[in-house]
């Protein structure tokens, strides 16, 4: 049997411009790789891999790109668990 969902707890920490953001973004993906289908399928798997893939290319060329990379991931705007250290 399922839990009852908590919607006071799921709406006293809703955002709506938390969630326009995040709607703005999957239509921009959509925009960005000419997705005229209406799938999410992949979508956000090769916006990854593309972005990891600029990252790297760029890791010598861009410092100020790859520094705010860093600072965001570091401060907790970007969601990974990876903590990296400058040097």
């Amino acid at each position: 049997m399922q839990s009852a969902v908590d919607y006071a707890t799921l709406l006293d920490s809703w955002s709506v411009d938390d969630e326009q953001r995040r709607a703005d973004f999957i239509d921009w993906l959509y925009w960005l790789y000419e997705r005229n289908t209406g799938l999410y399928t992949g979508l956000w798997q090769q916006f990854q891999q593309d972005l990891a893939e600029i990252v790297r290319d760029n890791l010598n060329e861009d410092q100020s790109f790859v520094e705010a990379v860093i600072h965001k991931i570091n401060c907790g705007k970007l969601k990974s668990k990876a903590v990296i250290q400058d040097d």
